[in-house]
């Protein structure tokens, strides 16, 4: 089973959108959309994947 998710995070400095950038590479995901105080992120996977992406973006102020 594989999901489609679409993420938006809100980016405080220029620091933060590159660690988030970096977590999208490493987990193979897509920036679709690049605003001055967020990213939308395209993610695949498994259910535990997207869960795994979930959770790191919590510290960035992520809430689903």
């Amino acid at each position: 089973m594989r999901e489609l998710s679409l993420i938006k995070v809100k980016v405080k400095d220029s620091k933060e959108r590159s660690d988030i950038i970096n977590f999208v590479d490493v987990f193979r995901g897509r920036i679709i959309d690049v605003s001055t105080d967020s990213l939308t992120v395209e993610i695949t996977g498994t259910p535990d994947k997207i869960d795994a992406f979930l959770n790191l973006m919590k510290s960035f102020g992520y809430s689903n």
